[in-house]
């Protein structure tokens, strides 16, 4: 919680987790106060540790109409050991290819 209050107010925060066993599912939902807050939070939290673990934040999409846009998400596989989060997010914002 205060990781992402440091962006400002945080109204919620809701980790998803296995129906059955309660463990964790590796995301959760944070809702601010304001949507500056949450831009904020999306703009210099991104690839930050949380846990040791990087962070990967995008916006909720709660609209399932929505969801099926143009947009659209992509799995990379056999990536070079070397590579991590931040240069590959770096190399395809450079060509346009990400966005916030």
């Amino acid at each position: 919680f205060d990781k992402f209050a440091s962006a400002g107010p945080v109204l919620s925060i809701r980790v998803c987790r296995d129906m059955i066993t309660r463990r964790s599912l590796g995301y959760a939902y944070i809702n601010f106060q304001e949507p500056a807050d949450a831009e904020r939070a999306l703009d210099t939290m991104k690839f930050d540790l949380l846990r040791g673990r990087r962070l990967r934040i995008i916006w909720s999409q709660r609209d399932p109409a929505l969801r099926k846009s143009d947009v659209g998400y992509v799995f990379i596989k056999n990536l070079d050991k070397n590579i991590d989060n931040k240069s590959l997010y770096d190399t395809l914002s450079a060509a346009s290819c990400v966005s916030k």
